[in-house]
């Protein structure tokens, strides 16, 4: 698998661990999910503007599946009720209880944890790093620098070689654009007065990675900071810094 991947769902990570050590982590990383020691995230929450109360209230509102809930922890968790209460059974009584086992699989594939969370977690354990996520840590290192030779931006972004430069320019703007309008909904995703690109693009990953058989190509991270960059600069009128 690609280790530049910064999220995956508590399936792919359960499956391809228990395959690596002919062993069985669902119910470990489920007890400390429930426990507050291992964080995750849910890639349908990560596009919603949740900023206040009054935001939260009218998402649930809107969405009846979701509510306010509390784990063993004492931790809030906003979230889907039958991901919520499948994984406290799981942890409970050793399977979902009240709720379908199609409520715990759905959980376990849509609810996903950053590489660096499950990463501190797996240390803070003291167990090995598995090698189907960090086989080669290289890969995880930031975009390069100004000044440090980084991919031209339509290599990055993974544009077609026969796609015209206005088609190119086109594109990169309307990404922006989108960027811009997400920023000003959530402050999550603004950094000072311009779109956060590293939030956006984690978000967009953690979408990505709870479709099945979803087309990355060209949507990756890095792709997408790099076009967000270069629509923003445009946008602004410095095309010197896209060329």
């Amino acid at each position: 698998m690609d280790h530049r991947v910064r999220a995956l769902s508590i399936s792919d990570i359960v499956k391809y661990w228990d395959a690596e050590t002919n062993g069985d982590h669902k119910f470990e990383i489920l007890h400390d999910i429930v426990n507050g020691i291992l964080k995750f995230v849910d890639p349908f929450l990560e596009f919603e503007c949740l900023d206040t109360e009054r935001d939260i209230d009218e998402f649930i509102s809107r969405n009846k599946k979701y509510g306010i809930y509390y784990f063993h922890s004492g931790e809030e968790y906003l979230g889907n009720y039958g991901h919520f209460q499948a994984i406290s059974e799981v942890v409970l009584y050793g399977g979902p209880k009240t709720v379908e086992d199609l409520d715990l699989i759905m959980a376990m594939q849509q609810l996903c944890i950053r590489k660096d969370e499950f990463r501190r977690w797996v240390e803070a354990n003291r167990k090995p790093l598995p090698r189907f996520w960090f086989k080669d840590v290289g890969l995880d290192a930031p975009l390069p620098e100004q000044g440090q030779n980084p991919l031209s931006v339509a290599s990055a972004i993974g544009i077609l070689p026969d796609m015209s430069k206005r088609e190119r320019e086109s594109l990169q703007k309307q990404v922006a654009a989108l960027a811009l309008v997400l920023a000003e909904k959530s402050a999550k995703y603004k950094n000072g007065d311009k779109p956060n690109a590293n939030q956006i693009a984690e978000a967009v990953a953690l979408m990505l990675n709870v479709m099945p058989d979803a087309n990355t190509h060209g949507v990756r991270s890095a792709s997408l900071r790099a076009s967000i960059k270069a629509g923003i600069a445009m946008l602004q009128g410095k095309r010197e810094e896209v060329e």
